[in-house]
């Protein structure tokens, strides 16, 4: 569980990051022992969340860095990736981003004053996700086992380098 007082620096953090970093952040969460209800006294916070650049910072010819981390201070733990890595990471099954689709304790987001994806939108991803996730994505990292339906055809896409 997050406290109140907390749920109040990490907004306030969120907010500091999208004005520092020129993003609008999507979706927030607490990950990890918080998020579950197994913390220990000594846990810390783990704000995670996924953010979007202008467009013309995805048309630069050397691409911005994908994540956002900031260093860990008094216990908050707050780090984010970039839609396009999310995006690419959904499509391999990644476990913790399954977890932070999951998380039952969400932030606001900053910009919005709530989230930017509605809740039904939230819904139909997790939907999707239960379908389509892959056990076998898990046992093997890097592997980009998803399943599809029979007959789908399937297009290579190159692998980032």
């Amino acid at each position: 569980m997050v406290s109140e007082p907390m749920r109040a620096q990490i907004l306030s953090e969120l907010k500091q990051v999208e004005r520092r970093e020129n993003v609008r952040i999507l979706y927030a969460v607490e990950s990890g022992s918080r998020a579950w209800g197994f913390a220990s006294p000594d846990s810390d916070y783990d704000a995670r969340f996924v953010f979007i650049r202008p467009m013309h910072d995805y048309l630069r010819l050397r691409p911005l860095r994908d994540v956002i981390e900031l260093p860990i201070v008094n216990d908050l733990d707050i780090n984010g990736w970039d839609i396009v890595k999310t995006l690419n990471l959904f499509r391999s099954s990644n476990p913790p981003l399954l977890e932070w689709l999951n998380s039952p304790v969400t932030h606001p987001t900053v910009k919005t004053g709530g989230f930017l994806l509605l809740r039904g939108d939230l819904q139909t991803l997790r939907t999707v996700l239960q379908r389509s996730s892959s056990p076998q994505a898990f046992a093997r990292p890097k592997s980009r086992c998803f399943p599809v339906p029979q007959g789908t055809i399937l297009i290579p896409v190159a692998s980032q380098v």
